[in-house]
C-alpha cells in the first residue's frame, strides 16, 4: 500500500480512496486490456514507443542493443 501512499501525496487525494479504485474491477479490466496489448506488440525492448497515425499506420521504435 505504500505506492497508494506516494501517489495520494504526489496527486494531493485520499489515500483510501486512491488504493480502493486501484482495485477496483474496472481498472483491473483496463490493466488486464492494456498487458494484452503490449504482449501483442511483441516488444522486446524497454523503452518502446509506439506511433499510431490518423490513417492507421503503426509503428513501434524501440532500441534494439
Amino acid at each position: 500500500m505504500w505506492q497508494a501512499e506516494i501517489g495520494a501525496q504526489a496527486a494531493a487525494i485520499d489515500q483510501k480512496k486512491l488504493f480502493d479504485r486501484g482495485k477496483s474491477p474496472e481498472v483491473e479490466k483496463r490493466m488486464r486490456a492494456s498487458t494484452a496489448e503490449f504482449h501483442a506488440l511483441q516488444v522486446t525492448q524497454r523503452p518502446a514507443f509506439v506511433i499510431d497515425t490518423e490513417i492507421g499506420d503503426r509503428a513501434v521504435v524501440f532500441r534494439n542493443r
